[in-house]
């Protein structure tokens, strides 16, 4: 996002992360089983370099754990609109709420691999970096949050806002926040803080339920 004036606010920089965790052991999902038939009973029990402490399948990829431990949770999706804009030239504007909560920037993984190496799973991290989204070209999205809920608001506020960003081009173009807006609404979202991320996680979570 251009900066005419010079200025390098707040909003625009990663929004903090909490201490690192100590946390060595992670429950992931297993290879070779879709979102909707997982259960509790399937999850994998993981240490940071990916071995298998309990259950009896691969885990699905590898996940940035070790470079981000203040991430509680990391989440790899596929939603429809971010998948567009990963397959595509375009950046992603600051359009409404949903995309100011990623006004520090998006992180890009140029490559359309699957990660399932070590590898590969070390170039997600570095592309994520500090950062609470990375896109992954011609594939998806990963974020990584300091809560299961805040990890979960964060994937879907930022398809929200890639969708209201798709939808404006049809429109006629992209009327993009000015960084005073940023600025503005940023300072309002952080004032409410965890209340709001968990008020939203609630109301996500009345729909699957």
């Amino acid at each position: 996002m251009p900066d005419p004036g010079g200025r390098r606010p707040r909003a625009l920089r990663p929004w903090p992360r909490k201490r690192p965790s100590r946390r060595e052991r992670y429950w992931v999902k297993p290879s070779g089983k879709r979102l909707g038939e997982v259960t509790a009973a399937d999850l994998l029990l993981v240490d940071l370099d990916g071995r298998v402490l309990a259950g009896d399948r691969e885990p699905h990829g590898e996940l940035p754990y070790r470079a981000r431990r203040d991430a509680e949770a990391v989440i790899h999706t596929h939603p429809f609109h971010t998948a567009a804009l990963a397959a595509s030239t375009g950046q992603f504007e600051m359009v409404s709420q949903d995309s100011v909560l990623f006004a520090g920037g998006i992180g890009r993984f140029d490559t359309a691999q699957l990660i399932l190496t070590r590898e590969l799973g070390r170039g997600v991290a570095e592309a994520l970096g500090n950062l609470a989204v990375a896109i992954l070209r011609n594939h998806g999205l990963v974020v990584a949050g300091t809560s299961i809920e805040e990890a979960v608001v964060l994937a879907v506020s930022f398809e929200r806002s890639v969708a209201t960003q798709l939808a404006a081009e049809q429109l006629g173009g992209v009327a993009s926040l000015s960084l005073d807006e940023v600025e503005d609404l940023a300072q309002s979202i952080r004032a409410r803080g965890q209340r709001r991320i968990a008020g939203l996680y609630r109301a996500l979570a009345s729909r699957v339920q």
